[in-house]
């Protein structure tokens, strides 16, 4: 965080210095998201200046905090964004606005890679001073672990997903202005926290069954991090990382301006169930394989409602791709250079997102196991 100095001169000669925090000017797009909105909420407690960027048909209900500002505008018009920018004195923007589930590459592209040639431009033509810009993108970008070795950020991104490719089209924009504007890539793991709904599924089916469904034959390893530890890698990614390099998507320099969010760096899906399970208070939660055609199957059906309801679903076909693989990384670059560590334990998150859960309604309040679910 940047700091002003004044001098003060007591009467006995001795200068001292006084430390006066200097007040820092953010805008977040997808502030009403998941991880947005935790991180507006962690900005306005560190007193900093929080305009959030809404779009006008989505719901602030996650933002209902006085002490952030709301500007409604889309991402994917760029009068909107010159608009939200006019007579702002940016210092830094948190970039998380984006689609994490569309019908086809080309809605992928129209927000995700679209979305943030609009937001360059605007920054381009609206601050005359650039600010830092940190953009959240995704573990998807790189690609399966297919050895199930940890993925590192010097590797080439070689992504399979749909997803995966429009969020690497995005960095590729952004690497294409990092001689003009100071930008840092953030991939985090798979999120999950208080507020999440995407893995809520998960937790449902633990909670009802005592049954942890595994995609396909294997037990898959994932890269995971809670939602308040990433608030708190993108803070400290903005106050001191390094900014992306014309040649940061190369071989020659790969990875520069890059950090892989974790905070563990590998957990089969089996070992998860397991903490969800005791976090449920169930003694034992079995695991339940299911067969490449259930996986199709079930995939095809959220695809079909994703289809016709215009909805995210939490594993319509992309997600099934992504399913058949390790996804896992190393945060070794962001502990060296951040002294990056999480707060607390990945077994009191998943209590605590689970007590979310249960205080919103969203999971029984209590569950009183009287046996064990058999899985075949």
């Amino acid at each position: 965080m940047a700091r002003r100095y004044n001098k003060h001169v007591y009467s006995k000669g001795i200068r001292l210095f006084c430390i006066e925090r200097v007040m820092k000017k953010v805008l977040i797009t997808g502030a009403g998201g998941f991880i947005g909105s935790h991180l507006a909420k962690r900005l306005a407690e560190k007193g900093e200046e929080v305009t959030c960027l809404v779009r006008p048909a989505s719901s602030a209900e996650r933002l209902a905090d006085s002490r952030v500002r709301l500007s409604y505008g889309d991402i994917c018009v760029p009068s909107e964004m010159e608009s939200v920018l006019d007579n702002l004195k940016i210092d830094i923007i948190f970039h998380l606005a984006g689609r994490t589930c569309a019908k086809n590459l080309e809605q992928f592209l129209e927000v995700n890679q679209g979305g943030t040639e609009n937001l360059i431009h605007a920054v381009t033509k609206k601050c005359p001073k650039p600010p830092v810009l940190i953009y959240v993108s995704s573990l998807a970008v790189m690609g399966p672990s297919q050895s199930g070795e940890l993925k590192r950020e010097t590797e080439i991104p070689e992504p399979i997903s749909r997803y995966g490719k429009s969020k690497l089209a995005a960095e590729h924009v952004l690497v294409s202005v990092s001689d003009r504007i100071p930008v840092t890539v953030v991939r985090p793991g798979i999120v999950f926290g208080d507020t999440d709904l995407m893995n809520l599924e998960l937790f449902r089916t633990i909670q009802k069954t005592g049954l942890c469904p595994i995609p396909g034959w294997n037990d898959k390893r994932y890269s995971w991090i809670h939602v308040e530890d990433l608030v708190e890698l993108l803070l400290l990614a903005a106050e001191s990382g390094e900014r992306l390099q014309p040649d940061s998507l190369t071989p020659k320099n790969c990875g520069y301006g890059v950090y892989f969010g974790v905070t563990v760096e590998t957990l089969r899906l089996s070992e998860l169930g397991q903490e969800v399970g005791h976090a449920l208070g169930r003694k034992r939660t079995l695991t339940l394989r299911c067969p490449p055609l259930v996986v199709l199957a079930v995939s095809s059906y959220y695809e079909f409602l994703k289809r016709t309801t215009g909805k995210d679903q939490p594993f319509d076909w992309d997600k099934a791709v992504e399913a058949r693989h390790n996804w896992v990384c190393c945060g070794q670059k962001a502990r060296e250079q951040f002294h990056f560590a999480p707060q607390c334990s990945f077994a009191d998150r998943i209590h605590q997102t689970v007590r979310w859960y249960q205080e919103n309604g969203l999971l029984e309040p209590e569950f009183s196991c009287t046996g064990n679910a058999s899985a075949s």
